[in-house]
């Protein structure tokens, strides 16, 4: 509803890429900045049309195939995201999802992660670690506090987040572009760790994990376990994770 049929215009040449605003200053933003003339783009810059918030990734990517590996998905959301962005203040907003963004980018790199994707309000990693996982997911809660603590010092809204992690056989295809690698993580298994965190605002938690991820991490990690829920094939146990031991 807030994206115009003509918003803005994207164009390239020889790898120099530019957004040139078709509406009005305000309804167009770059990395948090409204857009009043031609502004050339770089890898990984977030665009805001409207409630909408976008990740630029220019370029062809070179496929290199779909294989099964045994990997644990991260699944992080944030729960508010409806309500900050029909607060109005869409410009503040987006600074302040760009600054989360580059949080969590940098929380899971320290922990051996694989930032696999944006999606708008949430935001999708691999670990080959369970207990790596786990502790980028504690990690997170721990800056997002201290952020919010900034943000309530500025008047500004705070950000609620509810976390996923799910470990199995997942389906990905490695989607390599410059200096990152990028993972495409597909079926059903992938999956779950969404699924899990649609359950965080039911449970009143912020971090749920899968018992295939409990059962790695049972001995690092205190648990506690949240019952079982409803998910694609079947019913599955699911623990909210708590402090190191």
């Amino acid at each position: 509803r807030t994206v115009s049929r003509a918003h803005c215009t994207l164009s390239g040449d020889r790898g120099v890429f530019r957004l040139h605003n078709e509406t009005e200053p305000s309804a167009t933003f770059v990395n948090g900045h409204p857009v009043s003339q031609d502004t050339e783009l770089k890898d990984g810059d977030l665009i805001q049309l409207g409630a909408q918030i976008l990740r630029f990734c220019p370029g062809k990517r070179p496929v290199q195939g779909m294989e099964t590996r045994h990997g644990t998905v991260f699944f992080a959301d944030i729960w508010n995201y409806d309500q900050l962005t029909a607060s109005g203040a869409l410009d503040q907003f987006v600074r302040q999802a760009g600054d989360f963004y580059e949080m969590v980018s940098r929380v899971v790199e320290e922990h051996q992660g694989v930032l696999a994707t944006y999606l708008g309000d949430a935001v999708v990693a691999m670990f080959e670690k369970e207990s790596d996982a786990a502790d980028t997911a504690l990690a997170l809660l721990l800056h997002l506090d201290q952020m919010n603590i900034l943000w309530q010092q500025a008047n500004l809204p705070v950000l609620q987040v509810g976390i996923g992690i799910h470990t199995g056989d997942i389906v990905v295809g490695d989607l390599s572009l410059r200096h990152r690698s990028e993972y495409a993580a597909v079926g059903e298994q992938a999956n779950l760790a969404a699924e899990i965190e649609g359950y965080t605002r039911q449970k009143a938690v912020h971090i749920l994990i899968s018992e295939t991820t409990a059962k790695a991490v049972e001995s690092t990690h205190s648990l506690t376990s949240r019952g079982t829920v409803a998910l694609e094939g079947g019913r599955l146990e699911v623990f909210e994770l708590g402090a190191r031991l």
